[in-house]
């Protein structure tokens, strides 16, 4: 799981799933519950578009105790996603938003609207959504606790623009070896990895939670 706050990101697990992509589910009841919470605590949940594919999730905060939903969002530079979705369905559509680039096609984009999907075309990064224009848009919009949920490719974009301001990192008591990490393909040098500083560690149920706050944000 990952938190933001006011001008950061935050994010998630040390491994995401095994090696063969499978995730459910590696922590326990109570480790999910909390997720949960944090979901409801937040104004906007990210996610990319190979985890919207991957999972089909909800992206809602359920048992939470919370009325409203946090905005729901995909990061899909080119409107790849299938409609098919469950974020697309008659009840999420209207709390999703679907951020691309001018490049993503307008047929794409008149299929999301009908639907109720919002979509909001962002500058470009190489080809790809801007995550400091995406941020920026969230701000706009008055979402500024963001919740970072994956994928890992998405996950070491946000380090890599220096936007994660906090890491919420549960540990499940499992030998994985080998699997898919939050922040998959990142690979910073000991010399110069940032230390962040560690502000909460405890039990949840069977497994431990970490709460890491950086300083780049």
């Amino acid at each position: 799981m990952s938190v933001a706050s006011a001008d950061g990101i935050s994010a998630s697990r040390s491994r995401a799933a095994d090696a063969r992509g499978k995730s459910r589910w590696i922590t326990g009841v109570e480790a999910r519950a909390d997720g949960h919470r944090l979901r409801a605590a937040s104004d906007a949940i990210v996610v990319g578009a190979g985890t919207a594919r991957a999972d089909d999730p909800q992206l809602t905060a359920r048992g939470a105790g919370r009325g409203a939903q946090p905005l729901r969002v995909i990061v899909d530079s080119r409107l790849s996603s299938p409609v098919r979705l469950r974020l697309f369905s008659r009840a999420l559509a209207a709390g999703t938003v679907v951020a691309c680039t001018a490049a993503a096609p307008a047929a794409r984009e008149r299929a999301l609207t009908a639907r109720g999907v919002t979509v909001w075309r962002l500058p470009a990064t190489r080809l790809r959504v801007s995550l400091v224009a995406l941020a920026e848009r969230l701000a706009r919009e008055g979402r500024h606790e963001v919740l970072l949920e994956g994928g890992g490719t998405l996950g070491a974009s946000f380090v890599r623009a220096a936007l994660v301001q906090r890491i919420v990192l549960y540990a499940a008591p499992l030998l994985l070896g080998g699997g898919l990490s939050w922040c998959d393909g990142l690979s910073i040098p000991l010399a110069s990895a940032e230390r962040g500083r560690v502000v909460a560690a405890d039990l949840v149920g069977g497994d431990a939670r970490v709460v890491v706050e950086l300083g780049s944000v």
